[in-house]
């Protein structure tokens, strides 16, 4: 239910009320880390089509370091859409 709230929100460039609406599932739901795992990506994403490169990027903090690779892609994608590439680069080399 949260990640398609959040791909709505992304759908209609609402990323703002998309953000609002993970933090408040990660509040409740930091017990289920896929779940939340889930949730920050389908976010990730969202700002990457809404090019809000470092909102994608701050986000990668709060994920499981063995649970990261789409969120890496994610980020790395809203990194390329902004042209910061060196940005891209050394999230390619943390995930190694």
């Amino acid at each position: 239910v949260g990640a398609t709230a959040i791909h709505a929100c992304a759908r209609g460039s609402l990323w703002r009320a998309g953000l609002q609406l993970l933090h408040g599932f990660l509040g409740i739901q930091m017990t289920a880390v896929a779940n939340c795992t889930a949730l920050v990506n389908v976010a990730i994403s969202m700002c990457s089509a809404n090019s809000k490169w470092l909102h994608a990027v701050a986000m990668l903090e709060g994920v499981p370091s063995g649970d990261n690779l789409i969120s890496c892609n994610a980020a790395m994608t809203a990194c390329e859409r902004a042209s910061q590439w060196t940005l891209c680069l050394q999230i390619l080399r943390d995930m190694t």
